[in-house]
């Protein structure tokens, strides 16, 4: 098994121990859940170590083959169109040690704040970690969007159950009904990229070469999705919402980590598989991006 794999699966583990243990033992609970989410995160640690910096490879892979296809148009070679693909390269490496670090600080925040539902809230932060981790570190366009979206279940459970406000409900559907619906577009793309390259896999889509027009159409509809994830101006309707309703834990997790993936999609496909589409659509980036430093610092002075 590798590091990596074992970075993924310490906080399944932790779930499957927990699930256990009696909901009236909430010291047990919470000190499992700290113990696993710092042993994860050492682990995290020892993935910087063993990171050998003098290559820009993917590192400590894995490759689970789900769904095996023979196809010898694509490279003269049989491609699985669904793997599990695993790794982590320069980008990857330090989101995952970030991750790793916040959820004991989540876990926590809540030694004395989180009296009721101690064990579920426990799992749902050991669940999000694996995610997060996961889509980091998957190399499938198919089952990062997979994940990407499944990371909406728990933050949902989160910010409607464990929130403070009166307003907590309306906040987590907002979040999940509008985020997942910024990302449909972006799930059209995936399968067109697959009906016309025969795989999924990222490693070999990061070989093909697509038409001008047709990056500029992928590029509309991955923008769309991580777009609504950072968020930015005027797709951010959903985040001061999650934020104030949100408990403190969560609200860490929003800032911290899942403003992240947005920016983490456009470093890891946006910019490497349409090139040309980048460039086309930079003035369109620096004019929303100028719009939202004047409108948040009006925003401010209000």
């Amino acid at each position: 098994m590798s590091l990596l794999l074992l970075v993924l699966l310490t906080p399944l583990l932790g779930c499957v121990i927990l699930f256990f243990i009696s909901n009236s033992n909430q010291l047990l609970i919470k000190t499992i859940s700290l113990n696993i989410s710092i042993i994860t995160f050492l682990l995290s640690l020892l993935l910087w170590v063993e990171f050998d910096n003098s290559t820009a490879k993917f590192q400590f892979t894995q490759n689970f083959s789900l769904v095996r296809h023979t196809n010898y148009e694509i490279h003269e070679m049989q491609n699985s169109t669904l793997n599990f693909i695993i790794g982590v390269d320069g980008i990857s490496l330090f989101f995952i040690i970030l991750t790793s670090f916040l959820i004991p600080i989540c876990i926590l925040v809540a030694w004395t704040t989180v009296k009721t539902y101690v064990k579920e809230y426990c799992i749902c932060f050991l669940i999000l970690e694996t995610l997060i981790n996961t889509v980091f570190s998957v190399l499938d366009i198919l089952l990062f969007y997979i994940f990407f979206e499944s990371v909406l279940i728990p933050m949902f459970i989160i910010i409607g159950v464990y929130g403070s406000r009166e307003r907590k409900i309306r906040a987590a559907y907002q979040f999940f009904l509008y985020t997942l619906f910024g990302s449909v577009l972006m799930l059209l793309a995936i399968l067109l990229i697959y009906f016309q390259t025969g795989t999924t896999d990222l490693q070999i889509l990061y070989t093909t070469e697509f038409s001008e027009s047709r990056q500029i159409l992928l590029w509309l509809a991955f923008f769309a999705s991580f777009a609504v994830k950072v968020p930015m101006v005027p797709f951010h309707i959903w985040l001061p919402e999650a934020h104030v309703e949100a408990p403190t834990a969560g609200s860490v997790i929003l800032a911290g980590i899942l403003l992240k993936l947005g920016t983490y999609g456009f470093l890891r496909f946006s910019i490497p598989l349409f090139p040309y589409a980048c460039i086309y659509f930079a003035p369109l980036i620096y004019t929303l991006s100028i719009v939202a430093i004047i409108y948040t610092s009006l925003t401010t002075l209000r």
